[in-house]
């Protein structure tokens, strides 16, 4: 299979970039072709809104968008990994999952006249539609995996918030592209580091869930 790792963090050395790597070393040594893309080595912009994508499936902002999402669409496993800044994903990764909106979903072609429609219309419209409501058939049945590092300890980082709302950002993505989760890995307590033996464990993990896919 081909797996990709999708990381948004600035330090390549890092926890969530050294278990990234860890789960692709374990896949690579199962056979299977692997990729590690952090974000902030490629120019993504900051989505306007202005829905041009929704009508024909390319953003109008000329950056590197495209190539990375091409790398996604190929993948059969894709990694996404994201340190927890101020109670959620990064930035970077948050800018990657808005770009993504006419690239991947399937809009109705006649969305925009709905309002016009009588209410038998939009009923039979909503029946024909909604089995295509989603991602594009290319993009479904991905399997995922998650990657989240915080400084707090557990459970003050899940009690805090932190910690649910990185990983649903994570999942709603998953869940937007009709994929399921198959693995996530939280490091939690970065900062104060309660567990010196803990890091060497979470590796570990980390090749063996690469292993396992």
């Amino acid at each position: 299979m081909n797996i990709l790792a999708v990381i948004g963090t600035h330090r390549k050395q890092g926890t969530v970039s050294r278990l990234a790597r860890e789960v692709l070393r374990g896949a690579e040594e199962n056979g299977h072709r692997t990729e590690l893309l952090n974000l902030y080595d490629y120019n993504i912009k900051y989505c306007i809104g202005c829905w041009t994508c929704s009508r024909t499936g390319k953003c109008v902002l000329e950056d590197d968008f495209e190539q990375v999402f091409a790398k996604v669409a190929k993948a059969d496993v894709v990694l996404i990994g994201s340190p927890c800044y101020w109670g959620g994903i990064t930035g970077i990764m948050k800018n990657f999952f808005d770009r993504h909106t006419g690239t991947a979903m399937y809009k109705p072609s006649d969305a925009g006249r709905f309002h016009e429609l009588s209410f038998g219309g939009k009923i039979r419209t909503v029946m024909r539609e909604v089995k295509h409501f989603g991602a594009h058939s290319e993009l479904r049945g991905k399997k995922f995996i998650f990657i989240t590092a915080l400084t707090a300890f557990f459970p003050l980082s899940y009690l805090w918030g932190d910690l649910p709302a990185t990983l649903k950002a994570m999942k709603i993505y998953c869940k937007k592209l009709n994929g399921r989760c198959i693995g996530k890995l939280v490091y939690a307590d970065t900062l104060f580091r309660f567990n010196p033996g803990k890091k060497d464990r979470m590796m570990r993990k980390a090749y063996q869930m690469g292993r396992g896919v």
